[in-house]
């Protein structure tokens, strides 16, 4: 699985408020995430925040990447582990740092059949900061000795686009009193059993935001629908807030644009979480959470069994085995008022107990002098340490 890139925000940003002084170079392994990074960024880019594609794990271009740009510090992002990179970086004295860090017990599994490159490749790490115990007790496993800290999610920090979310309240406007389902991330081996299971059992007067994963699947994705003989709306056929077809009659609208999640979130007032309905893992459902969506979770949440696990407890989530029993608990929160802002409210609280994650990495990294403390949010971020 691909990290989000936008994740790493929060801590970069709190990282250049830290200190005028302060740069650091992004590196991306595709177009899409440099793209997002320069977006995100702008003001920054070229100045203290500069862009690279990071080489293929070769060791002689790796060596030629180390030498050329000299870091001072290296933090890998949630899985971003590369054998030759963590190898050479130890021969130059380079510390490197997983923040963010997950490992499912799928991974560690696979990982744990080629020990003996996953073992050296951990150990060469300075440190790991982990979303939860459990990815802990699975990198302590595999690489003994590791020291492994705790700080939490860094993607209950991201901060909602305030044009995207007014983007989808315009569009969940035009709705009316209608209900909006939004299958996010969906893949290609859930889809055609969720659309059957839409066709049989929705909730009266509804609409279906369907957002593939993969952006190369839209068309496939759009025939899928016509298939089943659903009105189709695309979102790439209509302006950036008018959203003519959304107001019209269309069973099902495609969300076929990138980097609009959250304005399909704003627009709907529930979520089911794609990937999760087959055993691809699940996506991580905390972006709906922020809007207070309530959401439904597939019975494979292996890549986020602990916010899984706790989203459960909360009442801010509820679990379909099948996609016929997801569509039914949408139409149940339909039905059911009081259940469905119970289960809201409680997702809106989950998401805003979680945060700060980003703040307290940043302090624990200059608790160990791997980053100099210095003005502006330092000491911030020291505080929510002891959070």
């Amino acid at each position: 699985m691909r990290v989000r890139w936008e994740i790493t925000i929060p801590l970069v940003r709190l990282w250049l408020s830290a200190g005028p002084d302060h740069q650091l170079m992004l590196t991306h392994t595709t177009v899409t995430g440099r793209e997002i990074g320069a977006k995100a960024l702008g003001p920054e880019i070229g100045r203290r925040v500069f862009q690279a594609y990071l080489p293929y794990d070769l060791p002689w271009a790796i060596e030629r990447f180390l030498r050329r740009t000299r870091p001072t510090l290296g933090l890998l992002m949630e899985t971003e582990l590369w054998p030759q990179l963590c190898r050479t970086s130890a021969q130059h004295g380079l510390p490197l740092v997983l923040v963010n860090g997950r490992l499912s017990e799928r991974s560690a599994r696979r990982m744990q059949g080629f020990a003996w490159l996953a073992r050296p490749m951990l150990q060469s790490l300075r440190m790991a900061v982990v979303q939860a115990p459990e990815h802990a007790h699975r990198l302590q496993a595999l690489a003994p000795g590791l020291r492994v800290e705790v700080c939490g999610s860094m993607k209950f920090d991201l901060a909602l686009q305030p044009a995207l979310v007014a983007r989808g309240q315009q569009w969940r406007a035009r709705l009316g009193h209608r209900t909006a389902v939004l299958l996010a991330s969906s893949r290609e081996e859930e889809e055609p059993d969720f659309l059957a299971a839409w066709v049989k059992g929705r909730p009266a007067d509804s609409l279906l935001i369907l957002v593939p994963r993969h952006p190369e699947r839209f068309d496939r994705v759009a025939g899928m629908v016509e298939s089943a003989g659903l009105r189709l709306a695309r979102r790439s056929d209509w302006g950036s807030d008018d959203g003519p077809a959304v107001a019209g009659r269309a069973e099902v609208v495609l969300g076929d644009s990138l980097g609009e999640m959250q304005a399909y979130v704003a627009a709907s007032d529930c979520v089911v979480v794609g990937g999760s309905l087959v055993p691809l893992g699940g996506q991580n459902p905390i972006e709906a959470c922020a809007q207070g969506r309530p959401v439904v979770l597939g019975p494979h949440m292996f890549n986020f069994p602990e916010i899984a696990r706790l989203l459960l407890a909360s009442g801010a989530a509820r679990t379909a085995t099948t996609a016929a029993e997801a569509v039914r608990i949408c139409r149940q929160w339909q039905e059911d008022s009081d259940a469905y802002a119970t289960a809201a409210h409680a997702a809106a609280a989950f998401a805003a107990a979680h945060r700060g994650a980003s703040a307290r990495t940043l302090a624990l990294l200059q608790a160990e002098g791997l980053l100099p403390r210095s003005s502006g949010c330092a000491q911030d971020a020291a505080d929510a340490l002891e959070v």
